[in-house]
């Protein structure tokens, strides 16, 4: 799916939540970097990179990422999503 369509994140981003899944944070983390990267506006990817870097004690990184999300929201860009911080 990565290599069929790449420009769009959501490969990353799908590969993100089963690496989530299977609690290999640093590498769901990457990959949301990676859907982030190819799609700046991408909003629910934003939100879950920022959930990851929270439970890997990234916090700086996290709120960061949570702020670009929400802002991104409230300028009615990106796709809506629900988060929690957990």
């Amino acid at each position: 799916a990565i290599a069929v369509e790449p420009e769009g994140g959501e490969a990353y981003w799908s590969l993100a939540l089963v690496l989530r899944d299977l609690e290999r944070l640093e590498e769901a983390a990457d990959a949301c970097q990676r859907a982030v990267e190819i799609r700046p506006g991408f909003t629910a990817a934003r939100r879950e990179l920022a959930d990851l870097l929270l439970r890997l004690d990234r916090h700086q990184e996290g709120l960061e990422e949570l702020r670009k999300a929400e802002g991104m929201i409230e300028f009615g860009m990106g796709n809506s999503a629900t988060f929690r911080v957990v």
